[in-house]
């Protein structure tokens, strides 16, 4: 748990650091996850291809890939100049894009509205929903179509869920976070 940090350049300072600390952690399988309505209901799931240090939800994607759920994953839009969404399979071809973030090299678009459930990474999140990213607003931009229909699942360590963290108005809220030990629907 953090010392009462307050701002959040203070609190990304603490996560990143932590972070550090918390990179051998063993591999998660989420079963208690698998089986939840929201997971089981999606026919469209959009996760990440983790950095180093990062909760790996590579196993989870590959069990909805072979479940023939459709998996996407954020890719660089050269034409766009921002993160977009794109098709994932297990098998496909990688390279580093901008910011060193693992991408598919072909690229199939898909939008936010195309997803069922969105598994989003963050240095923490709070108990209401609250997420804190690195700082650029990629996912806040990813997440923000009015024409979504997605639920937003925070993939977090344990220690990574604090009681609450501070927001900015363009900040997306978490439907739910997702731990190696639980599964976290927060009330507001």
């Amino acid at each position: 748990m953090p010392p009462s940090l307050k701002s959040k350049s203070e609190l990304r300072l603490w996560a990143r650091q932590e972070r550090v600390s918390h990179t051998s952690l063993a591999p998660t399988d989420f079963a208690h996850f698998v089986s939840h309505p929201l997971m089981a209901s999606a026919r469209s799931v959009a996760g990440y291809l983790p950095m180093p240090d990062e909760l790996n939800p590579l196993p989870l994607l590959a069990l909805c890939h072979n479940q023939l759920k459709t998996v996407a994953v954020p890719a660089w839009n050269r034409e766009s100049q921002q993160y977009r969404f794109c098709r994932w399979t297990p098998d496909a071809p990688l390279e580093s894009g901008p910011k060193k973030i693992t991408q598919p090299i072909e690229k199939l678009w898909m939008t936010l509205a195309d997803l069922d459930l969105v598994l989003v990474p963050g240095l923490a999140f709070g108990r209401h929903g609250e997420r804190l990213g690195f700082g650029a607003g990629i996912y806040d931009r990813l997440l923000s179509s009015k024409d979504s229909h997605a639920h937003f699942i925070g993939m977090a360590y344990d220690w990574q869920l604090l009681d609450s963290l501070p927001q900015d108005p363009h900040d997306i809220r978490m439907h739910a976070i997702l731990t190696p030990t639980q599964f976290l629907i927060p009330n507001s």
